[in-house]
């Protein structure tokens, strides 16, 4: 398999209680064939149940408040802008916010206790949020619903190690300069700092970004994320199975918004798929955590 993709946004829908998130990718040079779909298939991938269109856009369908399927680099700016009403009762589920990589990727992603400070105003953005490594959080980690599994990873999921000493500060966000519009706080500059545990169990600057919001303006409207006309290739993580490696179906859908769950089409498309092996991690019961 071979590809190249450019992110390009995503936007949270909330349509009959039923919320989630669309992550936006076009993919060029997405070529398949049956041995790779083979491989892919063992290691824990859906196989393409339908054909992908020639240059199709790919659109990543999460289940939630959170674009945990996005790339890294939008998950900082979704916590300064986005995160108002994921914070207001569900802070302690607060992934860890990698820059450089999908937090579905990481085992260890919901592995913190989340320190927030929030701007004073009624529905508040957080003013400040630091990330500590939690051994107990870290330990359930990888048996979080989010978190993508393989036959690959069904070792480390099976007995986690967890990589950081508890209590550990791992990362803090911190506002710097602010406006206020509509009696709402947003951040005009934000710095986002994570940091390195030494041996020694002293800590090490690993990096710093920062942002900066060049312009707040008021629209009547929110731009719709998916808004060229065509065929989308969906990846829809709605459909996972407990004890089977099957993490999201696929498919070709010609609307900007993807069927309900309740679908015959897709519950169709998600039986076929439960021919994909067993889950290693999920068959000793005993382990839940």
């Amino acid at each position: 398999m071979s590809e190249r993709s450019k992110t390009s946004n995503h936007s949270l829908y909330n349509e009959n209680s039923e919320s989630y998130v669309l992550n936006t990718t076009r993919f060029y040079d997405y070529n398949y064939d049956e041995e790779t779909i083979s491989a892919v298939t063992e290691m824990g991938f859906v196989p393409a149940t339908e054909p992908i269109p020639k240059d199709p856009k790919q659109v990543l369908v999460t289940p939630g408040e959170h674009p945990v399927s996005n790339e890294g680099e939008v998950n900082i700016p979704w916590l300064a802008y986005c995160s108002i009403r994921f914070l207001a009762d569900r802070h302690s589920l607060l992934p860890f916010p990698y820059p450089h990589g999908m937090v579905r990727d990481k085992l260890f992603a919901f592995g913190y206790d989340v320190k927030v400070e929030r701007f004073n105003d009624g529905e508040s953005l957080p003013k400040r949020v630091e990330f500590i490594a939690s051994e107990e959080r870290m330990l359930k980690s990888p048996s979080n619903p989010n978190i993508l599994r393989f036959q690959e990873n069904a070792g480390a999921r099976f007995y986690p190690e967890p990589p950081l000493s508890d209590g550990f500060i791992r990362a803090v966000y911190s506002v710097r300069r602010s406006t206020n519009m509509l009696g709402i706080t947003l951040p005009l500059e934000f710095r986002y700092q994570q940091f390195e545990e030494l041996e020694n169990g002293k800590s090490k600057a690993q990096f710093e970004y920062v942002g900066v919001a060049d312009k707040v303006e008021t629209v009547s409207a929110v731009r719709e994320v998916l808004q060229e006309p065509g065929n989308y290739y969906y990846i829809d993580r709605r459909f996972r199975h407990d004890r089977k490696l099957v993490n999201s179906i696929s498919y070709n859908h010609d609307s900007r918004t993807p069927p309900p769950v309740s679908s015959a089409r897709l519950q169709k498309i998600f039986q076929e798929v439960l021919k994909a092996p067993h889950d290693l991690a999920s068959r000793f019961p005993f382990i839940a955590f």
